[in-house]
Parts: C-alpha cells; sequence; structure tokens
C-alpha cells in the first residue's frame, strides 16, 4: 500500500445488502464512518455502494446475484489501494476469490459471522418443516466445506470475536487474523436513566422475524404471562425480513408493532432489550442490537450462547441469561424480573462495558492502522 496523502483509497464491498434495523449494516457505517473525513496521513475507505451502477430496477433476489457482477465492473474501472470484502461467514470465501482473481493488491476479508451448525434436531425438523428453503440455503451456502475448498490459500481476515478467530484457526491455519470489535456511535450519547412506571415491566425486540431469532417464543412466553395477569407491555420492531404470520400474530394479540424506529427512541422506550436466540452461528454473529443495548445501557434477557457469553464478558451481572428458545423459560425469567426476584443490570456497568470492550475511539484506531499497515509476506 502507497504513502502520503496521495494514495488511492480503499474500496469496502458488502457482499451482501445489509438490512440497518437489524444492526446487520451497523459495523460497517461505523467502520466508514471512521475515515469519511480525509484523515492526514492514514488510509481512507470508499463504500462501494455508494459507487455501484443501481439504475437498472431488478427484483430483490436478481439484485442480490447482481451484486457481485456489478462490484467487478467497479473494479474494473477504478484501481484501490486495497480491498474489504465483507461476507457473511467462511461458505463465501470461493466469491471471495473468484471476484479478487487479477487484483494485485491487498484483500482484507471481513467475515460477520460463524459458519451453518447443525442444530438439535427438534430444531431441525422445525427450520426445514417452517423455513425449508431458507434453512436448506443457509445449509448450503453457510456450509464449513466451502471454506475448507479454500484453505489452500493464504488469506487475512477481520473478526469481531474470539468464536470467529476459533473456527478459522481449525479451518485455514495459515491465515492472518485481526480480531476488531464492532463499535456503535450515536448523536444522543445515552438514555435518560428510566424508571418503571409502576409494577409493568416494559421489554423490546428488534431485528428480523426469522424462526431462529426466537420472536415466535417471545410471543408465546407473552401469553403465557398474560394469563399469569403480569403487567408487561412489548414494543416489536421487525424489519422486512422473515415470517409475515408472526408480524400477525403480534398485532392480533395487541403489542405494539413498528417497522422503522429511531434507535434512541426505541431504547428510551422500554427497561429490557429481549434477544432469545436459537442458534450461536449465523451471519450476524456479534449483533449489534447487543452493542446498541449497551450504549444506551439498557439491560438485555438472552440466550445462554458462547457468543453472548463473549459480548457480556461471562458474567450474569450484566445480562439475563436462559437456557435456550423456550417459552416458559422466557415466562419464568420475565416473571421473576416483574416480581423482583431478579433485578435489572445496572445502566452504568452496562454503559461501562461498552466503554471497556466496544470503544468506538479504540475499533477506529485499529482499523486505521491495520488499512494503513503494509501487506502480511505471503
Amino acid at each position: 500500500m502507497g504513502e502520503g496523502k496521495g494514495r488511492d483509497p480503499a474500496l469496502l464491498f458488502s457482499l451482501r445488502r445489509e438490512h440497518p434495523l437489524s444492526g446487520e449494516s451497523g459495523a460497517r457505517n461505523f467502520m466508514l464512518a471512521c475515515f469519511e473525513k480525509g484523515l492526514d496521513g492514514s488510509a481512507t475507505v470508499e463504500d462501494a455502494d455508494s459507487l455501484l451502477d443501481t439504475s437498472l430496477l431488478f427484483p430483490a433476489v436478481l439484485r442480490w446475484f447482481l451484486r457481485p457482477w456489478r462490484f467487478l465492473r467497479l473494479l474494473r474501472s477504478r484501481k484501490p489501494s486495497a480491498l474489504v470484502v465483507k461476507i457473511p461467514t467462511l461458505g463465501q470465501l470461493p466469491v471471495v476469490r473468484l471476484l479478487t482473481l487479477g487484483y494485485p493488491g491487498r484483500v482484507l476479508v471481513w467475515v460477520e459471522g460463524l459458519c451453518w451448525q447443525a442444530p438439535v434436531w427438534r430444531q431441525t425438523f422445525r427450520l426445514l418443516l417452517e423455513e425449508p428453503l431458507l434453512s436448506l440455503s443457509r445449509m448450503v451456502l453457510n456450509n464449513r466445506f466451502w471454506a475448507r475448498v479454500s484453505s489452500g490459500s493464504r488469506w487475512e481476515f477481520v473478526v469481531s470475536s474470539l468464536v470467529q478467530e476459533d473456527e478459522i484457526r481449525a479451518i485455514i491455519p495459515r491465515s492472518e487474523i485481526h480480531r476488531i470489535p464492532n463499535s456503535f456511535r450515536h448523536p444522543c450519547p445515552s438514555v435518560s436513566s428510566r424508571e418503571r412506571s409502576g409494577a409493568e415491566l416494559r421489554i423490546g425486540f428488534l431485528g428480523h422475524s426469522y424462526l431462529i431469532k426466537g420472536a415466535k417464543e417471545l410471543l408465546l412466553a407473552l401469553e403465557i404471562l398474560k394469563k399469569r395477569g403480569l403487567p408487561i407491555s412489548a414494543h416489536f420492531a421487525f424489519s422486512d425480513l422473515g415470517s409475515r404470520r408472526l408480524l400477525r400474530k403480534v398485532r392480533c394479540a395487541g403489542h405494539r408493532l413498528e417497522g422503522k424506529v429511531e434507535l434512541a427512541d426505541f431504547f428510551q422506550g422500554i427497561d429490557l432489550l429481549v434477544c432469545p436466540y436459537w442458534v450461536g452461528w449465523g451471519t450476524n454473529l456479534f449483533p449489534n442490537v447487543l452493542i446498541e443495548s449497551l450504549y444506551f445501557g439498557v439491560p438485555v434477557l438472552t440466550t445462554d450462547l458462547p457468543m453472548t457469553r463473549e459480548i457480556f464478558q461471562d458474567t450474569d451481572a450484566r445480562a439475563i441469561f436462559v437456557p435456550g428458545p423456550d417459552p416458559v423459560a422466557l415466562s419464568n425469567a420475565l416473571g421473576d424480573l416483574v416480581s423482583g426476584e431478579i433485578k435489572l443490570p445496572q445502566r452504568e456497568e452496562l454503559m461501562a462495558l461498552f466503554s471497556k470492550t466496544f470503544d468506538p475511539e479504540r475499533t477506529a484506531s485499529q482499523w486505521k492502522r491495520l488499512l494503513a499497515a503494509p501487506s502480511p509476506t505471503p
């Protein structure tokens, strides 16, 4: 990579179109914001999405497949000093190899999640029964087989978590790995201290309504709590990806339902974020929505998984963990919160954890040093 102010910008390309509501685009937008002011003497980064030709209108599925083709056209017309290719899992490495054939510069592969892993048989059966095409596509496209096919090459990776680093070292031991935690900035530095109105507990869910996100189990848990007469209000903020039937059920149950929300307003209106994920793998392994909750000082109830333990520093004092996406376990935990048997984590401690682990300035500095450094020796 060249030195000085005259160097060409690096180019960031996300293989998939990332959704803003669920936090998928949060890490990417933060990384781009680190370089948008043209810092003196450091690398700069351009967003490929802002340069891709989107004048032709196609159905969403076709647009997804046209993204790599449009990127190749863009790469022929520009000479970036480096490429940062963001992919959902290691399963997309063969696509990265094809996209970068003939490119002479440095290629950083930014991996967002973990490859598909078989859930317990009962969950697998439900996934294949209720979301057959989506589940089969995950099994195929995010399979470790594709990573092993590409394991003979030397890769340079960027990941956000230790569990990702462990997966890469097991499959592609010759790789160079840079671990840079995701981070988050917002014009509103934090939400104001919230006092619960009477005994009511206000909970929120933010993201896709896919089965593995656990929103269906949360809705069933709320039905159990309603029969018990416990005062809980729920705010669901769903993206446009997932089950339309579940959205109708949430609406029929009388819960607050929205699509696009302003993050500060959403977190201001809840006492607890509930994220009952089914699995610890996926294309958004280190969910930015959990990091956003830390930033705003909002407690989280979530499934006990390696990635959630890593985010909350493996302590029950900073999150409320349930053993799995089980409606009864969820309802019991929420009921204990209402009764006071379980105390909500302290807002100040959550914000301190964000500052310690996901500090925006430190993450920005790591990105700048990485892109300013020379490419590793082959």
